[in-house]
């Protein structure tokens, strides 16, 4: 199971990357897609170890400048 303050963190690093110059529309686009499906419940249908992936990569990408 994903860790809640975990993502919570990740969400408040996203507010912050999307005002960053370098932000990628296609990891936007991403990385909106994976809080869409947190916040309908659909996030936890998937498997964990791909969204801790999916998250790693975009933050290795552009989160923690």
């Amino acid at each position: 199971m994903v860790n809640h303050y975990w993502m919570e963190t990740k969400l408040i690093q996203y507010e912050r990357a999307k005002n960053t110059s370098t932000w990628n529309q296609k990891k936007e686009e991403q990385l909106k897609y994976l809080l869409e499906l947190y916040h309908t419940g659909k996030f936890y249908q998937m498997s964990t170890t791909r969204i801790v992936q999916s998250l790693k990569k975009l933050a290795r990408t552009h989160i923690g400048q």
